[in-house]
């Protein structure tokens, strides 16, 4: 016992996230009472020095975890004589939550982007559940409760790497060549197109004119090439003259087809806040700066850049989608609350939010390109970094100009494993890390080997 004067020593029950705060991101933070919110809380039943949920599952399910306190009304008098009880409430526990992320593959997920400036999220096909879903840089949580850490509280809070940014749900980026899975699923629809339509890669497109060249990232070019080769080798030739053909049809097709993929929009992720990103269409460019669409607006698009912004967390659900068979699900990541007895529980479900406008024929031809990717030694943009992986993939590498000519690009990966009986989709997005096949796509793969067990494949040297 603690006996020094002027000295009391109170306890109180507290949090201890394990692993050094494995899933922070999702899990988030807990700290005392703001001072804004002190009156809210108090109206609530709190006392008033309790901590309380302020990001994250924390801040979600802040009164399930928190339980409520008990409390009795009665009288007195004047002299503080007890006169009698008016009313009761008993205290009522806090009720466990379980999420829906796989412990195994939010490590590996984590582990594998270290301190990167980045992203991983990974979905169950079947549901659209969470199984994983990191944000670099990371922050051990811990240190919002430990008096002793509050060095490294600060030293979190002003780091300039911004590791409490959920970069998986609030990043926005341009989503590079990933995009084309859009603009293929439109060419091969209203575009008329077919997986057998020919095309001629030079290196260069002059489609606007001379003068507005657009090149290929293959200098020398990819030569003569069919709709579904473009996708594998992500030609950009290749989506250039498809985008050029959607726009002479309508130039509402492509913006239509994004937004029907699930981009511009929330998810409609229930326990963390998100971005909606942007896909841009001619109605937004003219109430945005008084400006006519232009071919040049759809060209740029169909290669994922332009005024496009996308969420990781959006492109995970994308590439879900196409694993499935066309269902685009909301993602959840509350799987089940107990009930206050710790008994039976309420159990989360999947929610059926739209299906992709994709024929079935069309979507069989856009995962066969996504094999191509990792399997096809000729044209598959990724092939060398899945090389004798056992697990079969079948992804879309990204490189995504981020409008600054001095950064590099952002690097994209994103696909589903395995190809050939698809249980996991996952995107992984590292900011300014360079192209999609030397930085994202190996990585990808890191995050497969730690899930399941296997020797990773180190990252390979970035160029001089």
């Amino acid at each position: 016992m603690l006996s020094l004067p002027s000295i009391e020593r109170r306890e109180r029950v507290g949090r201890l996230y394990p692993l050094h705060g494995t899933g922070s991101h999702v899990v988030g933070w807990i700290s005392p009472i703001p001072a804004e919110a002190y009156t809210e809380y108090r109206n609530l039943g709190y006392r008033g020095d309790e901590y309380v949920g302020i990001s994250g599952l924390e801040a979600w399910a802040e009164e399930t975890l928190a339980g409520k306190n008990g409390a009795s009304l009665y009288l007195v008098d004047g002299e503080g004589t007890y006169l009698g009880g008016m009313a009761e409430r008993q205290p009522e526990r806090g009720r466990a939550i379980y999420s829906t992320l796989d412990r195994d593959l939010q490590h590996a997920a984590e582990e594998a982007l270290g301190d990167r400036r980045g992203a991983v999220v990974a979905l169950d096909v079947a549901t659209g559940a969470v199984r994983a879903l990191a944000s670099g840089p990371s922050f051990d949580n811990n240190v919002f409760i430990r008096p002793s850490e509050q060095w490294r509280l600060q030293a979190t809070v002003a780091d300039a790497g911004q590791p409490l940014l959920n970069r998986a749900t609030l990043g926005q980026y341009p989503a590079g060549s990933v995009f084309k899975i859009v603009t293929i699923s439109a060419g091969l629809g209203p575009g008329s197109l077919q997986a057998d339509s020919p095309f001629t890669c030079p290196g260069y497109w002059d489609g606007l004119g001379v003068a507005n060249r657009k090149m290929c990232w293959k200098d020398d070019g990819h030569g003569h090439l069919q709709l579904q080769q473009g996708l594998t080798a992500s030609c950009n030739v290749v989506f250039y003259e498809v985008g050029s053909r959607l726009d002479a049809i309508d130039d509402t097709i492509l913006p239509t087809y994004g937004k029907a993929f699930g981009l511009g929009v929330e998810t409609g992720l229930a326990e963390l806040p998100e971005a909606a990103g942007l896909v841009p269409d001619p109605e937004w460019k003219w109430a945005t700066y008084r400006e006519n669409w232009g071919a040049g607006d759809t060209v740029n698009m169909s290669i994922g850049q332009g005024f496009l912004l996308v969420t990781p967390l959006q492109i995970a659900r994308m590439v879900t989608a196409v694993a499935n068979g066309g269902t685009l699900y909301q993602p959840y990541l509350v799987d089940r609350v107990a009930t206050p007895d710790g008994g039976q529980e309420t159990i989360a479900g999947p929610v059926v939010v739209a299906s992709l406008p994709v024929s079935d024929q069309h979507l069989a031809i856009i995962q066969d390109a996504m094999l191509g990717v990792t399997t096809n030694p000729t044209i598959g943009t990724a092939t060398h970094r899945f090389a004798g992986l056992d697990i079969p993939v079948a992804g879309k590498t990204g490189t995504a100009e981020p409008g600054n000519e001095l950064a590099e690009p952002h690097s994209w990966f994103a696909g589903y494993f395995p190809a050939d009986d698809p249980q996991i989709a996952m995107a992984v997005m590292l900011e300014n890390a360079g192209e999609g096949s030397t930085v994202a796509a190996p990585m990808f793969r890191q995050v497969i080997e730690g899930y399941y067990g296997l020797e990773i494949t180190p990252l390979p040297e970035p160029p001089e």
